[in-house]
């Protein structure tokens, strides 16, 4: 959609050596060629598979037994049966159908043995098939695509200590937060979310276990429960309401504070300046709109 949106995601290693150069691959006499139809990327740096004798298009890697892997690949059927199999880590073969669309198709699975297998098959001779993105990566979900050009690719974690985002919006938002681990700190202490207007007045904020949302009687407080939670603050011209985990826990009117744009929202999840509060997260979402009440109430539950 047209919401903003940041991808936070762990440590990966994408254990297949050509992600993009599915010629330097095992091919089991597969016809490969490069496609001149456009790839999920959208460049020419798809190839296309077309099976004559052997099946498949791999790699295999040293594993630890016990750990489970996702292999994952972009595909899309030209002609034949429509179908693909990827292999799990003891070399079963697992059908996808598959459309003439773009879509990833991923297979988790644990290993049992200490060398794994990332292959796709085609299952009939004649099938014609597009490939992009080949990865094998250690975790149960596929993460985003990690390209390698003849060797395995590690990529490190994403861990920013601090998000600012500004200018974002106008005269009517909502703003999401996804939060785990959070810990005020001690004596309940520390900032750890701040929202300003374009002169530098807060809007809202949380310091320890209070919330406040300015409204036209001034700081109005509430308190703010730490611990695992889905937030969202919808500003709608008029009012700003509140939601944590699925419930309307407070609505405002809005101060002429809110009448000027937003200009800048901090999250932190290390401790900065005189807050001794940390926290985690899973997802921020930015909607230029106001969300409905069963809306948000879904969003947050």
């Amino acid at each position: 959609s047209d919401c903003p949106s940041l991808l936070l995601e762990p440590q990966r290693q994408n254990l297949v050596i050509h992600s993009e150069y599915l010629e330097g691959l095992n091919q089991n006499t597969l016809s490969l060629s490069l496609s001149t139809n456009l790839s999920p990327e959208g460049k020419y740096n798809a190839y296309r598979a077309e099976r004559v004798s052997g099946s498949q298009l791999g790699y295999s890697f040293s594993a630890t037994s016990g750990e489970t892997y996702t292999t994952s690949i972009y595909a899309r059927s030209i002609s034949g049966s429509g179908q693909i199999n990827i292999t799990d880590y003891q070399g079963s073969a697992n059908i996808f159908n598959i459309t003439s669309d773009w879509a990833r198709y991923e297979l988790s699975a644990e290993a049992t043995q200490s060398t794994g297998r990332a292959y796709v098959r085609l299952p009939q001779v004649g099938d014609v098939v597009e490939f992009y993105g080949f990865q094998s990566e250690e975790g149960s979900f596929a993460t985003s695509l990690i390209p390698t050009y003849g060797t395995s690719v590690t990529r490190t974690s994403d861990s920013p200590s601090y998000l600012d985002v500004k200018p974002f919006t106008g005269s009517a938002y909502t703003i999401f937060l996804d939060y785990k681990d959070a810990q005020r700190g001690s004596p309940n202490t520390g900032h750890w979310m701040y929202l300003y207007n374009t002169s530098n007045q807060l809007l809202t904020y949380v310091y320890g276990g209070t919330l406040m949302i300015h409204s036209t009687s001034g700081e109005n407080y509430s308190s703010f429960t730490f611990g695992d939670a889905k937030i969202a603050f919808a500003y709608d011209d008029t009012n700003v309401k509140y939601f944590l985990n699925g419930t309307l826990v407070k609505t405002v009117t809005a101060s002429t504070r809110w009448d000027l744009e937003a200009d800048r929202y901090w999250i932190y999840n290390t401790p900065f300046g005189n807050s001794t509060s940390t926290i985690s997260y899973n997802s921020f979402l930015i909607f230029p709109e106001a969300l409905t009440d069963t809306e948000l109430a879904d969003l947050t539950t």
